[in-house]
């Protein structure tokens, strides 16, 4: 056996490359093969990848442009990522609920009225008001004189 056999030289380098498979924006070659793992924006997850692209090298100039974002090996159990899956749009919805709340909120603020007074209960007076007159005021009689009579 020659040494080319037990020791294949790879014909790219390992590294991130452009996905052959489009699922992810980069797809992760080891040096003799694609892996399954996959990068979008700086995340990296695993997408299956057909088995007649595993050792199809990637082409000159197809390194993977971003790789500040991207990582630079393969380590932890990426998530899996299927075509298939759907965001709920429940999110969605709550936005927009919280957003209409909010408005009718400020609306309401708005176009509140500031010069209504507090409702106040109506309540009775207990005792009626002194008419306001500009005659002063009469003193009462003294207790220790005695009162005049009349006709006397």
């Amino acid at each position: 056996m020659s040494d080319e056999t037990k020791n294949p030289i790879p014909v790219m380098p390992a590294g991130w490359y452009d996905d052959p498979t489009m699922l992810g924006e980069a797809r992760y070659w080891d040096g003799f093969g694609w892996t399954t793992s996959i990068n979008t924006n700086g995340v990296t997850a695993t997408a299956a990848i057909d088995p007649s692209l595993v050792g199809t090298p990637p082409m000159r100039g197809t390194e993977f442009r971003a790789q500040r974002r991207a990582a630079p090996a393969p380590r932890a159990a990426p998530v899996t990522v299927t075509q298939s899956s759907q965001r709920s749009p429940l999110g969605a919805i709550l936005a927009a609920v919280v957003v209409i709340i909010l408005i009718v909120a400020v609306v309401m603020v708005l176009t509140r009225d500031n010069n209504e007074t507090p409702d106040t209960p109506d309540v009775p007076a207990t005792t009626p008001a002194a008419p306001a007159t500009d005659a002063p005021p009469v003193d009462a009689p003294e207790a220790d004189t005695p009162s005049e009579t009349v006709g006397g």
